[in-house]
């Protein structure tokens, strides 16, 4: 046990923290859709993310009356994106719960991007 405090000695406050979770139903219709997109232009501290869904995500094809509208979308969005180099980079950690349930109808979609 001692040694896994002394592994932890960091720790990132409220306002480093960056936290969601889903346990309803979200739908979205289109292209460049993402339901999370985390990242951090801070600079303040390393921050950290979790993202968290236990409930429904869809994403599907938009119909505009003539043509579907079904590409390039994402479930969890992350970027390694600092404007200062020298810091610790984002830390981020998406997770579908076993309840969970992601659908993707579109073309050129990812589930983490």
């Amino acid at each position: 046990m001692e040694q896994l405090f002394k592994n932890n000695k960091k720790t990132t406050s409220n306002s480093g923290l960056f936290a969601w979770i889903n346990s309803g139903r979200i739908v979205m219709e289109g292209r460049n859709n993402a339901v999370t997109n985390n990242y951090d232009h801070n600079n303040a501290e390393d921050s950290k993310s979790v993202a968290i869904n236990t409930g429904e995500i869809l994403i599907q094809p938009y119909y505009d009356g003539t043509n579907y509208i079904e590409t390039q979308n994402a479930i969890f969005s992350l970027s390694n994106d600092s404007n200062n180099r020298n810091l610790e980079r984002h830390h981020a950690i998406s997770y579908n719960g076993s309840t969970g349930t992601i659908d993707l109808w579109t073309n050129k979609s990812k589930h983490i991007l």
